[in-house]
């Protein structure tokens, strides 16, 4: 009769595996395939970006993304599946508060830099004769990003922890990585997390302001050299009569009334005293820009719908102690996923340089042309008898 009645009195890790059946496999499954696919295609970022493409700001920032991203793939979100599966019985505190400040690193700097790119995008087509940032000074940008996320997120490692709670519906205590109960309902904790929705709020407003005045630019651009090639080719069916100069005199007031930066510079020069003349763009090099400010205005945009639900919710869960069970009915396993879609932009930043950058397809194209190549000749080498 004991044995019957201890057979029947579940364990915490029945509790536990029977918790993570039920609930929680579509978030696994989704977080799996983010990282197995941010990883490779980070890895790839980081090597074509590194070995094939010229040194350059663009270059300087995909990487250090890249990087940023990779980190989160292959720990960040091994590290959340870790939790998910063991929700109960999570008992190594020191383990809890390093990956929750990883987690929360990560996407502060991912989110960071995209901003960083967005003004120095801004001052390339807006300010093209301001001083602009050369390699170094990306360089120092970058880092002096990465080193404020990492001050940013310190509160993370102090407010998180391998915290003991009642399990649902059974008399069990389990432990679980989280937040402590003691900032759970506190302003600090509250507070951390109006912080964090403030900037990338900020942020990705800024960007949306800034990618409209470059796309003005770029769009004025883009008409001028319409018009340039329209003018050129009735030029060659032109009276005979209408000289050379008169034609340059033309293009000159076209170009000032396309681009007034430009058309400024043109008559006064940089310091306003001397007139110098502008070298119109070479097609290629416009198209260029276009395509990577498109890129990275897509990154923007992605990275911040996917971490603006889950500090949403983060917050909710914090202003009220039922809010967790009512988001749980109401959302059910898609909340899990919600919940931790900040991780999306580290997955879809190589994709979005996958559709949107054509040099990104053919350098990868040509690396794995060149890395076949080396894999047959170790094949088929003669050997030496």
């Amino acid at each position: 009769m004991d044995a019957n009645t201890t057979m029947d009195v579940p364990t915490l890790s029945m509790i536990e595996f029977q918790d993570y059946i039920e609930n929680d496999i579509p978030v696994s499954i989704y977080l799996t395939i983010l990282s197995v696919i941010g990883t490779v295609g980070n890895v790839h970022a980081v090597f074509v970006y590194f070995l094939r493409y010229k040194p350059s700001n663009h270059r300087t920032f995909v990487v250090w993304l890249a990087a940023i991203d990779f980190i989160a793939c292959l720990f960040s979100i091994p590290f959340e599946l870790f939790d998910i599966r063991f929700s109960c019985t999570f008992t190594i505190d020191g383990l809890c508060r390093f990956f929750r400040y990883l987690g929360h690193f990560v996407s502060m700097s991912s989110g960071s830099l995209l901003g960083v790119i967005a003004v120095e995008r801004f001052r390339k087509a807006c300010r093209p004769f301001d001083r602009q940032l050369e390699g170094r000074g990306a360089m120092i940008a970058c880092i002096v990003t990465v080193v404020i996320s990492a001050v940013i997120s310190i509160p993370a490692l102090v407010m998180y922890g391998s915290q003991v709670e009642i399990v649902d519906n059974y008399d069990i205590n389990g432990t679980d990585c989280k937040v402590l109960d003691k900032f759970k309902d506190s302003l600090v904790f509250k507070g951390f997390n109006l912080l964090l929705l403030f900037i990338s709020t900020a942020v990705f407003i800024a960007c949306v302001v800034i990618y409209i005045f470059i796309g003005r630019v770029l769009y004025q651009q883009y008409k001028f050299r319409s018009s340039l090639q329209v003018k050129k080719s009735v030029s060659t069916v032109m009276d005979k009569s209408v000289s050379s100069d008169t034609l340059h005199t033309m293009q000159e007031e076209e170009s000032s009334m396309a681009n007034p930066v430009m058309s400024r510079t043109k008559i006064f020069g940089q310091n306003g005293d001397k007139p110098m003349k502008i070298k119109p763009k070479n097609p290629k090099r416009f198209d260029r820009s276009k395509q990577i400010t498109l890129m990275f205005l897509v990154a923007t945009g992605v990275s911040y719908l996917g971490y603006l639900p889950s500090l949403i919710l983060t917050l909710i869960k914090a202003a009220s102690k039922n809010s967790n069970n009512v988001i749980d009915s109401l959302l059910g396993p898609v909340g899990g996923i919600f919940l931790r879609g900040y991780f999306i932009s580290n997955v879809t930043n190589p994709l979005v340089y996958c559709f949107l950058d054509d040099k990104f397809r053919e350098e990868c194209k040509a690396m794995y042309k060149i890395l076949g190549m080396r894999i047959s000749k170790c094949f088929h080498r003669p050997s030496s008898r």
